[in-house]
């Protein structure tokens, strides 16, 4: 009984797994603009709505006083919520109209291109970064570079690209890049505010594939988005000697 029901668990697992999609929100725009227009744009991939009581954008002003560490844990309002396929916009509330208009939320204290933003799910003691822009290590100076774009956090509009599908978990060296062609994001001038309130999406969210991702076993399965434990790795001292006795063959 035991082995039936351990196995009726797994198979559960596995098909509650192979339903996961494999997106969560990120962000799909920012802008530094000039005097207070200033916006974050979040982004829902999935096809479901999603509740932010469970998430918070935290944030850090200039030099962090502790490098690596949030020093304000900023909220979204109570019962906020992001569309399946929508956007989110969180504005300075003395943004430009056309700001405001696309605006859910309003937060004061919006980067002026040196202040570290993260998009995260969880609670001030226990939570998991999904996305960030900057990050919360240092001073950049006046901004951080995006795309080859000295300060392009800095009097500049980011669009993040279509293919997109999920934020880069804090390591916000990999989605600025070093050009424009491997950077995850699209850098417009001050004040360009194109595309607020909605975003262009060609990336998947589809199901898991399950299977093994150590590309050093050979049951490697370069399609697979979630290790299922399955690998498996070739005795080396059975190849040696089949090796051998091929050579002395």
């Amino acid at each position: 009984m035991k082995r039936i029901l351990f196995f009726f668990f797994t198979a559960t697992l596995l098909s509650l797994t192979n339903s996961q999609a494999q997106c969560d929100l990120f962000f799909s725009g920012y802008a530094e603009g000039s005097s207070n227009n200033k916006f974050l744009e979040i982004y829902n991939p999935t096809d479901s709505d999603v509740s932010l009581d469970g998430y918070a954008f935290p944030s850090v002003s200039n030099a962090p006083d502790v490098p690596g560490e949030y020093e304000y844990w900023n909220t979204f309002p109570e019962g906020a919520v992001v569309a399946a396929g929508d956007v989110y916009v969180i504005a300075h509330g003395s943004a430009d109209p056309l700001i405001l208009a696309e605006a859910d939320a309003f937060h004061t204290y919006l980067s002026n291109g040196d202040d570290g933003y993260a998009l995260v799910e969880g609670t001030e003691e226990n939570y998991t970064i999904l996305d960030m822009i900057g990050t919360w290590d240092a001073d950049p100076g006046s901004g951080w570079e995006v795309a080859g774009v000295a300060n392009g956090t800095k009097d500049h509009s980011l669009i993040r690209k279509s293919d997109v599908n999920s934020g880069n978990s804090g390591d916000w060296a990999a989605s600025a890049g070093t050009n424009a062609d491997d950077s995850e994001w699209i850098v417009l001038d001050q004040n360009d505010w194109t595309g607020l309130g909605s975003h262009d999406f060609t990336g998947s969210c589809g199901d898991a594939v399950m299977g093994c991702m150590n590309p050093n076993a050979s049951n490697y399965d370069a399609t697979a988005t979630v290790d299922d434990g399955s690998c498996t790795f070739a005795n080396a001292c059975n190849l040696d000697g089949l090796q051998i006795a091929a050579a002395s063959y």
